[in-house]
C-alpha cells in the first residue's frame, strides 16, 4: 500500500498501519524500512498529562483502531480511553512534503490535559536496498532545532554527505505551536527502551532538545492543551523535503513554513470514509467500530505487533556466587552495587543493572575455530545481551553469506532480528530482553533471567571442532515452559527451509540465481533442533508453522510445548557439506567447545604468562585474550558491532594489526601467506585499491584508495622478511589483480611488484621535490581532501613519514639479500625526503600536519603554529611517526613528545589535534569529513585509539617507560574507571576505536573543547572491534613491554618497562621451547645491562636505537640448546 504525488513523494504503508518508508524518485527520506515485525519508526503518540504521562500510537498496530489508505490519503482511526482520534497523512500536490492531521474528541467526561508527538527517522541517503549503517548515516545528518514565533519549535534537517542530486534536507514543524523538539533516538528512545520496549522521551515532560548522536530520530511535541468534554481539537504536523539544499541550515529556512502552511490551508478536516468527523466520532465508541465502513480494517497482528518483554529480577549476592564462582576481578561497582566483572578463565559478567546504564548494548561477535589464515568454512555470530541470542550467523564472507538478520540499532527497536526466544508461562507470552547476568566467554555467550520463583538459561556458543553455531535453553528453577524461538533471515539471498533427512532438521536454502548460489551452487546452513522429547512446530506459516514443504517466509518459527530444556544448532554448509555435532549432552559440548576456544588463544599467544601482583599488569592479562579474539575477528571475520558491513580486507588495516600480531606470535606462515595474498591483489600501476573482498567474491573492490595504502604494505612485507630471514618470498611469482579477467594470468616475482609499488610512489611527488602527493587521503579518513585540485597540492607530512620509512626499510632488506645496488638506491630516496620533509614541511622546531604547494613553488602550512586557516596549530600524526619512521633526530624526538604532553594528551589519552575543525553547518572548505560531521566522535572527536597505539609505540621507541603504559592502560576497558574518571559506563571486555566526548552539538564542542582536556566532559566509548588495533595492541605487548622479537636470525630482547614492574614473569614458547622471563628494573627502564640464561651469563650484542638505550640481541642457538619440557629461565636485568 503505497500513496504519491506528481511532485514525486511516496509513503508505503505495512498491513499493521504503520509507516514502512517514505522516498521520492532518488532518495531514501527514511532512516529505515520498517517491516510488520519492527517498531514504528514514523507516526503519531497522543499523551495523557496526569501524574504520570502515558502515551499512545495512533499509527500502528497499538493504536487498537483502524486504519485505510484509500483516495492518496492514509487515515487511522480509533478510541483511547474515551478519547476518539481520527489521524491522517496526505501529500502536497505542490511540493515533496506531507502532513499529519489529527482530530480529537472527548466523550470522556472530564477534562483532560493532551499533547501529541510526531516521530520521524530521517536516512535522506541515495536509495539503496542494502543494509544501512544508522551509526554511519547519522553521524553526516545534521539535525538543527530553530525557534519560530508561531510554529515554535521547528526541526531542520541536512544530509551533509552529497548525494544524488546534492544535498538532501528535511523540515518537521508544528502548524499550530509545538512545545519542544529532539534530534536523536538516544533522547527518544533511551538506554531503558532495550529492556522496556517504552521510548523514554515519551515519558518526558518534554522532548530532549539538540543532541547530535548516532540516530537520527527526530520529534516535534504539540504544546500541551486542556480538551474539555465533549469537545474536539485538531493538530496537525508538516513535513517537508528538498533534494538539494547546498547551504547550511539556518533560521532563514524558517521562511519556508509560511508557504508550507498553505499547502495545506483547504484541508478544514479530516476526511474518512465520506463521513464526517462527528459520524465517525460517533462510530468508534460502537461495539465493532468501523469495521463495516468501506475500506476501513483492523490493524494485521503478529508475534511482535505489541510484545511483553520478560522483565528480570536482579539476582542476589548468592546467587551471583552460585552461578559465577571464585574470585572476581576487575569488579565494577555502582552504589556500592556490583555491575561487572571478570572470573574464572577469560569469563566476563554483566549484571542487569549495568545494561540500563551503557549507550552502547553489551555485544560479542563469536567465530569457530581459525587457523590463523583466510578460511571460507568459519562460522561468526553476534549475539547482545538484550535476548538477541545469535545475529549476523554467517559462513565465510560476512556481508553476502549471512544467514539470519543483522541487529543494527542500539535501542533494539528492531525486535526480530536475528534470533530471540519466548516464553509461554500459562497464558503470559514474555519476550526475553535484558537479563538478569549476562556472561561473556571466548566462544560463547550465557544469559541468566530470573523471573519470580523461575529461573531460565541460554547459551550461545561456537565450536571448536566445525563450522557449527550452538544455542541452548534451560529451566534452572520453576516450571516447565514453552518456548516460541523465531529466527528472521536475511533478506539478501531469499532464504528458504525445509524438512532435512533426519527427524528434527531443516535445511535453509538460498533462491536459485542469488548471490551466494552463483558463487556456491551448493550452499546451505543446516538447522538442528533438539527437544528432548517435547512436541514442536517448525516453519514460517504464522507461531504453528509445518512440518513439510518449502517455507519461503523470511521468518522462521520453532514452536514447543511446555519443556525444561531445548536446544538449536546452524551448521555451515556453505563450502562443504558438513555433518552437524549432536546437541545430546550440550553441557559436554559446551565445555570442550570452550577449552578449544582458550586453547586457541594459547595457540595465537604462544601460551603466553604474565605474571606479576602489579595492576596495570593485570588489567593487560585480563584483556589480552578478548583484544586477541578481536583481532582475529577483524582479520578472518572482518566486521564489528557498530561496523556490521564489512567482509573486506582493507589493504592498509590488513597490513598491521593482522601482520604484526602474526610476527609478534611467531606465525611466520601465516604472516607469509597474508603478505602474498596482498600482493596477489596489487593492481598492475603497483597500487591497491582502499579495500577488497579477499574471498570467493574477489571481484568486490572499492574503486579509490588513500595515498598512503602502499607504504604498509611496503612496510610489512620489510617487517616479515626481517622477522624470518626469508628472501625467497621476493622471488615468489604472483599475480596482479585485472578487472573483468577471470583468470589473472600476470605473473611476475615480488619484487617486482615492489619496483611498480616504488614507481608508483616516485610518480607521485610534486614536481621537484621528494614529496609525495596527498592524494585520495592518509590515515586520518575524517581528513580527505574536498576537491581534486586539493589532492594535488596538499602534502601530509605523516605520510612523508612513511614513504621515508617504507623505502628505508625496504632498503635494509636489499641490503642484507645481496641486493647493494637497489639498496643504495632506496637509501638515496629516503634521505632525499629527509632532506625536503626538514626543509618545507619542519618550521620553528614543529611538523605541520600539511603543506599546501602553491603555484609558485613555495608551500605554505597547515596544522601548524603558523596556520591561520584552521586554527590549528598542532598534529599528532607526523609527531609520533617521525619517531616511529626514524626521520626525527633525538632532539626532534624529545621537542615533540613534549608538544604532545603540552597540547596534544587529555585524560584519555594522546588527541588527533589541539582542537578539531571549526564546524559551519557541514559546507566543507579543505577536508571533507572533518567539516561535515554533525557527530563529535571517532576520528572528529580527535582520541582515535589506534593513533593513540602508535603513539604508545612511539613511547616505547623513545624509552619513556611510564608514560608507554599509562598510555597502554587508556586502551583497555577493564578498569578504566579507574585510569579515566571521566569516563562513562562501558563494556569492559572489547576494544573501542575512540573515545568519544558526550557534546550535545558540533558547535558546542568547538565553543567547549578544553573542557575535555581539564576532564570536565563525559568520554564516552566509540565503535567497537572492528579495528587493526587490538593485533597492534598485543604485537605491542610482546614486542616492546616483554620486548622479544625476532631480527635477522637472532632474538632481540629490548624491554621498556617502569620500576613498578620489578619482577615481574613472563612466559611464552619460543622455537618450542616454554621460556620465562624474569625482569629486574633497577638501573634504568630500557637497555638490558646483563642477560642470564639458567643461572649463566651470556654475551650479547646491542642493536642501535637512536633514542634509547639499546637492546640486546642474542643468538637463536641460545634457545635451540634449550630442553624442550624442561624449565628455562632467562633474567633480564635493566
Amino acid at each position: 500500500m503505497k500513496i504519491s504525488n506528481n511532485a514525486g513523494l511516496t509513503v508505503e504503508f505495512l498491513g499493521n498501519g504503520a509507516v514502512s518508508c517514505i522516498y521520492t524518485d532518488i532518495i531514501m527520506i527514511s532512516l529505515r524500512r520498517a517491516t510488520v515485525y519492527t517498531g514504528a519508526y514514523a507516526g503519531i503518540w497522543l499523551r495523557k498529562r496526569n501524574d504520570t504521562i502515558e502515551n499512545h500510537l495512533l499509527t500502528a498496530p497499538g493504536s487498537e483502531g483502524f486504519f485505510r489508505v484509500e483516495n492518496g490519503i492514509y487515515s487511522a482511526a480509533g478510541n483511547w480511553e474515551g478519547i476518539g482520534y481520527i489521524c491522517s497523512l496526505r501529500l502536497s500536490e505542490k511540493s515533496l512534503s506531507w502532513e499529519w492531521a489529527t482530530e480529537l474528541f472527548n466523550n470522556s467526561g472530564r477534562e483532560v490535559t493532551l499533547d501529541l508527538v510526531c516521530l520521524q527517522d530521517a536516512g535522506l541517503k541515495t536509495i539503496s536496498h542494502e543494509l544501512v549503517n544508522e551509526y554511519y548515516v547519522s553521524q553526516y545528518t545534521e539535525r538543527r532545532i530553530f525557534d519560530d514565533s508561531v510554529s515554535g519549535k521547528v526541526v531542520c534537517c541536512r544530509q551533509n554527505m552529497k548525494e544524488s542530486g546534492g544535498w538532501p534536507w528535511l523540515m518537521m514543524a508544528s502548524l499550530g505551536r509545538s512545545g519542544s523538539a529532539s534530534t536523536d533516538g538516544m533522547q527518544f528512545y533511551g538506554k531503558s527502551y532495550r529492556a522496556t520496549g517504552i521510548p523514554e522521551g515519551l515519558l518526558a515532560e518534554s522532548l530532549g532538545g539538540e543532541y547530535a548522536g548516532e540516530s537520527s530520530v527526530i520529534a516535534v511535541q504539540e504544546e500541551p492543551f486542556v480538551l474539555g468534554p465533549g469537545k474536539t481539537r485538531r493538530v496537525r504536523f508538516v513535513l517537508t523535503f528538498l533534494h538539494n539544499h547546498p547551504q547550511a541550515t539556518s533560521e532563514a529556512d524558517l521562511d519556508r513554513l509560511h508557504d508550507l502552511a498553505t499547502e495545506f490551508s483547504h484541508n478544514c478536516s479530516v476526511p474518512a470514509g465520506g463521513l464526517s468527523s462527528e459520524a465517525l466520532f460517533s462510530l468508534l465508541h460502537k461495539p465493532g467500530g468501523l469495521s463495516g465502513i468501506e475500506g476501513f480494517r483492523k490493524p494485521e497482528l503478529n508475534l511482535f505487533s505489541d510484545p511483553v518483554i520478560l522483565q528480570a529480577d536482579e539476582l542476589s549476592e548468592k546467587e551471583i556466587e552460585k552461578f559465577f564462582p571464585g574470585p572476581r576481578r576487575h569488579t565494577e561497582f555502582s552504589g556500592g552495587q556490583p555491575l561487572s566483572f571478570f572470573y574464572d578463565m577469560n569469563r566476563h559478567v554483566m549484571l542487569r543493572e549495568k545494561e540500563l546504564l551503557v549507550d552502547r548494548p553489551h555485544g560479542h561477535i563469536m567465530h569457530t575455530r581459525s587457523h590463523l589464515v583466510p578460511d571460507e568454512s568459519i562460522m561468526s555470530t553476534t549475539a547482545f545481551a538484550s535476548g538477541v541470542f545469535n545475529s549476523h550467523l554467517t559462513q565465510g564472507n560476512t556481508n553476502f553469506n549471512t544467514l539470519l538478520s543483522v541487529c543494527n540499532s542500539q535501542f533494539n527497536i528492531n525486535p526480530v532480528s536475528g534470533q530471540r526466544i519466548f516464553v509461554v508461562a500459562g497464558s503470559e507470552r514474555m519476550l526475553l530482553g535484558v537479563p538478569s547476568a549476562f556472561e561473556m566467554g571466548l566462544n560463547h555467550c550465557r544469559w541468566l533471567y530470573r523471573h519470580g520463583s523461575s529461573l531460565y538459561q541460554v547459551r550461545t556458543w561456537t565450536s571448536g571442532k566445525v563450522p557449527q553455531v550452538n544455542m541452548d535453553f534451560r529451566v534452572l528453577e520453576g516450571d516447565a515452559v514453552a518456548l516460541v524461538v523465531t529466527h528472521d533471515f536475511d533478506r539478501l539471498n531469499g532464504w528458504s527451509t525445509k524438512p532435512g533427512d533426519v527427524a528434527g532438521e531443516y535445511v535453509a536454502l538460498p533462491t536459485t540465481g542469488s548471490m551466494i548460489s552463483r558463487k556456491f551452487p551448493d550452499a546451505r546452513y543446516r538447522i538442528n533442533i533438539h527437544c528432548s522429547g517435547s512436541s514442536y512446530s517448525a516453519g514460517g506459516n504464522g507461531l504453528s508453522g509445518n512440518d513439510g514443504g518449502l517455507n519461503v517466509n523470511s521468518l522462521f518459527s520453532v514452536e514447543t510445548a511446555p519443556l525444561m530444556r531445548f536446544g538449536m544448532s546452524f551448521t555451515g554448509c556453505v563450502t562443504a557439506g558438513i555433518e552437524p555435532l549432536s546437541l545430546d549432552d550440550a553441557d559436554r559440548m559446551f565445555a570442550s567447545d570452550a577449552g578449544d576456544a582458550t586453547e586457541e588463544w594459547k595457540e595465537i599467544s604462544r601460551s603466553l604468562s604474565i605474571r606479576s601482583n602489579n595492576d596495570d599488569i593485570s588489567a593487560i592479562t585480563e584483556i589480552l585474550p578478548w583484544f586477541g579474539m578481536n583481532a582475529v575477528t577483524h582479520f578472518l571475520t572482518p566486521y564489528g558491532l557498530e561496523q556490521f558491513s564489512g567482509a573486506a580486507w582493507g589493504t592498509r588495516d590488513v597490513s598491521q594489526g593482522p601482520v604484526e600480531l602474526l610476527l609478534a606470535t611467531g606465525k611466520y606462515d601465516e604472516a607469509r601467506k597474508v603478505l602474498t595474498l596482498i600482493f596477489s591483489n596489487q593492481e598492475p600501476d603497483g597500487g591497491w585499491p582502499q579495500w577488497w573482498m579477499f574471498d570467493s567474491y574477489n571481484e568486490i573492490r572499492a574503486d579509490s584508495a588513500h595515498g598512503d595504502i602502499v607504504y604498509w604494505c611496503l612496510i610489512a612485507l620489510s617487517s616479515y622478511i626481517r622477522a624470518t630471514g626469508d628472501f625467497g618470498i621476493l622471488d615468489e611469482r604472483l599475480p596482479y589483480f585485472q578487472k573483468d579477467e577471470k583468470e589473472q594470468k600476470l605473473l611476475t616475482p615480488l619484487r617486482e611488484h615492489i619496483n611498480r609499488l616504488v614507481d608508483k610512489v616516485t610518480g607521485s611527488f610534486i614536481r621537484g621535490k621528494w614529496l609525495v602527493r596527498y592524494g585520495g587521503g592518509d590515515w586520518n579518513d575524517s581528513l580527505q581532501p574536498v576537491n581534486r585540485e586539493l589532492a594535488e597540492r596538499l602534502i601530509s607530512s605523516w605520510m612523508v613519514e612513511m614513504n621515508y620509512q617504507a623505502f628505508r626499510e625496504y632498503a635494509e632488506v636489499c641490503a642484507m639479500a645481496g641486493h647493494h645496488a637497489l639498496a643504495e638506491e632506496m637509501n638515496r630516496y629516503s634521505e632525499n625526503i629527509r632532506s625536503d620533509f626538514n626543509r618545507y614541511l619542519v618550521s620553528d622546531g614543529v611538523v605541520a600536519g600539511y603543506g599546501l604547494a602553491g603555484d609558485d613553488g613555495r608551500i605554505s602550512l597547515l596544522l601548524h603554529p603558523s596556520d591561520t586557516v584552521t586554527g590549528i596549530s598542532y598534529s599528532l600524526l607526523p609527531m609520533e611517526r617521525g619517531i616511529v619512521s626514524g626521520i626525527f633526530t633525538p632532539e626532534q624526538a624529545a621537542t615533540h613528545l613534549e608538544l604532545i604532553r603540552r597540547h596534544l594528551t587529555g585524560p584519555d589519552g594522546a588527541r588527533l589535534m589541539d582542537r578539531p575543525l571549526r564546524y559551519s553547518g557541514g559546507t566543507g572548505k579543505i577536508f571533507r569529513r572533518a567539516e561535515s560531521s554533525t557527530f563529535f566522535g571517532r576520528e572528529i572527536g580527535l582520541m582515535y585509539l589506534h593513533e593513540h597505539i602508535r603513539y604508545a609505540e612511539s613511547l616505547a621507541r623513545t624509552g619513556r617507560a611510564v608514560e608507554f603504559m599509562k598510555a597502554l592502560r587508556q586502551a583497555i576497558p577493564a578498569g578504566y574507571a579507574e585510569i579515566v574518571p571521566c569516563s562513562d559506563t562501558r563494556q569492559s571486555n572489547c576494544y573501542y576505536s575512540s573515545s568519544d566526548a558526550v557534546f550535545e552539538t558540533r558547535y558546542q564542542a568547538d565553543e567547549r573543547y578544553n573542557e575535555i582536556i581539564e576532564g570536565k566532559i563525559t568520554l564516552r566509548g566509540g565503535w567497537r572491534v572492528y579495528s587493526s588495533g587490538p593485533g597492534i595492541f598485543a604485537g605491542l605487548i610482546i614486542t616492546h613491554l616483554l620486548g622479544i622479537r625476532r631480527e635477522w636470525g637472532r632474538f632481540v630482547i629490548d624491554p621498556v618497562m617502569p620500576a613498578s614492574l620489578d619482577g615481574i614473569e613472563a612466559s611464552l614458547i619460543i622455537m618450542g621451547r616454554t621460556v620465562t622471563f624474569v625482569y629486574h628494573v633497577i638501573e634504568g627502564c630500557s637497555g638490558p645491562k646483563r642477560i642470564t640464561v639458567n643461572g649463566r651469563d651470556v654475551a650479547f650484542t646491542p642493536v642501535e636505537n637512536q633514542y634509547r638505550p639499546c637492546g640486546a640481541a642474542v643468538d637463536e642457538s641460545l634457545f635451540e640448546g634449550m630442553l624442550p619440557g624442561s624449565e628455562n629461565r632467562v633474567d633480564i636485568y635493566l
